[in-house]
C-alpha cells in the first residue's frame, strides 16, 4: 500500500499537480475593471487575483512587485510576441508551488509581467480616457495572469456562464457533480497546442480558419486581409467588423461578431475566438489527448442581436 501511495505522489509530481482529485470546481470572478475572468490563487500563503488568459505564454505571469516578494529560481529567458509582432524577452523563474482552490501546482514557471505588452502590444484600439480609473484598479488589484502553460498539465471544463472552472480527472464524476455538463450535449473536436496557444479549425463565412481560443481577448477578431471589404461592415472610420455564423465539427454554434485587424504574421493563426465564445458555450479541454468537447448554444434572432450590441459595447469601452 505504501509503495502504491508513493507511486501516485510521484505521478502527480511529474504532471505538475500535487493533489489527486476527481473533479474540483474553481470559482471564477468577473470584475468591472478587469473584463477578464479572475481566479484567486495562493502563493507562499498570500492570496492574489490572477486573470485567466489562455492566450498567454507560460504557466503564470506576475507583476514585478509581486515577483520580488516570493522565493524563486532563475531558469532562463522566455520570449513573447504581441499582435503587432513586437518581441519581448523576460527572465523566467521557477517557484515551488501555487495553490488554486485546494489544488497544488508544483514547480511552476513564472515570468515578470511586461507593462508595455499589456498597455500597447495587446490593444487593437485605444481605450477611452474615462477608463483610466478602471485601469488603475486593475493594476492595483490584479497581480498577474494564468497562462495556457499551466493549463496543459491537466484537463479543464470552462463553465463561465455559471462562473466556474473545473479541474477534471474523471468525466463521469464531472457529469455527476455538474448538472450543466453532459457528453450527450457536447460535440467532440480535435485541437492543437501551438506557440500561440490552443488552436481550432472553425468554419466561417470566409472558409475554414484556424482560430485561437483566448480568454484574454475581450472580443473575437479575424485577420483583416482575409476579408473582402464588401463582406464587412464599417462601424467607425477605418474600423470594420464581420458578422458570421461559425461551425465547429459540423455543428452550428451561432452568429459571432469578429473585429478585423491586421495583426502580425508572426502570430500564425487566422484569428481569435475570445471571451464571448467561452461565455456562450461550455468547453472541456483534454490537453493530453488534444480533444475538446464543446456544447453549442442555440441562438435566436433576439439573442443574436444582443450579441451584436454586446460586442459594440465591449469595443467602445475596452
Amino acid at each position: 500500500m505504501t509503495n502504491r501511495i508513493l507511486l501516485f505522489l510521484m505521478l502527480a509530481m511529474v504532471l505538475g499537480v500535487s493533489t489527486i482529485f476527481g473533479v474540483t470546481p474553481i470559482p471564477v470572478q468577473f470584475f468591472s475593471y478587469s473584463k477578464l475572468p479572475v481566479i484567486e490563487v495562493i502563493i507562499e500563503g498570500n492570496k492574489y487575483y490572477l486573470e485567466l488568459d489562455t492566450g498567454a505564454v507560460g504557466d503564470i505571469v506576475l507583476k514585478e512587485e509581486v515577483l520580488e516578494q516570493i522565493e524563486k529560481k532563475e531558469i532562463g529567458v522566455i520570449k513573447t510576441v504581441d499582435i503587432n509582432g513586437n518581441i519581448y524577452e523576460n527572465l523566467e523563474f521557477l517557484i515551488p508551488n501555487i495553490k488554486i482552490c485546494g489544488v497544488n501546482f508544483v514547480s511552476v514557471g513564472v515570468r515578470q509581467e511586461n507593462i508595455a505588452l499589456l498597455t500597447e502590444g495587446c490593444v487593437v484600439r485605444d481605450s477611452p480616457k474615462d477608463n483610466q480609473k478602471a485601469n488603475d484598479l486593475r493594476h492595483t488589484n490584479i497581480a498577474g495572469r494564468i497562462g495556457w502553460g499551466i493549463l496543459k498539465k491537466n484537463r479543464w471544463y470552462f463553465d463561465f456562464f455559471h462562473s466556474l472552472l473545473w479541474v477534471v480527472d474523471d468525466l463521469k464524476k464531472l457529469e455527476k457533480r455538474s448538472k450543466y455538463f453532459s457528453l450527450l450535449d457536447h460535440v467532440e473536436i480535435p485541437f492543437e497546442v501551438e506557440e500561440t496557444g490552443i488552436v481550432l479549425s472553425v468554419d466561417t463565412s470566409i472558409g475554414i480558419r484556424r482560430l485561437m481560443l483566448d480568454t484574454g481577448a475581450c472580443v473575437s477578431c479575424l485577420r483583416e486581409s482575409l476579408v473582402q471589404k464588401n463582406d464587412s461592415k464599417e462601424f467607425e472610420p477605418g474600423k470594420r467588423m464581420l458578422f458570421s455564423n461559425i461551425k465547429i465539427g459540423g455543428v452550428d454554434f451561432g452568429l459571432y461578431s469578429f473585429f478585423l485587424y491586421n495583426f502580425s504574421p508572426m502570430i500564425d493563426v487566422d484569428g481569435v475566438l475570445g471571451l464571448q465564445f467561452f461565455e456562450r458555450n461550455g468547453i472541456y479541454l483534454d490537453f493530453q489527448n488534444k480533444k475538446a468537447y464543446i456544447a453549442p448554444v442555440g441562438r435566436s434572432f433576439w439573442s443574436g442581436l444582443v450579441d451584436r450590441l454586446y460586442c459594440f459595447w465591449i469595443w467602445l469601452t475596452y
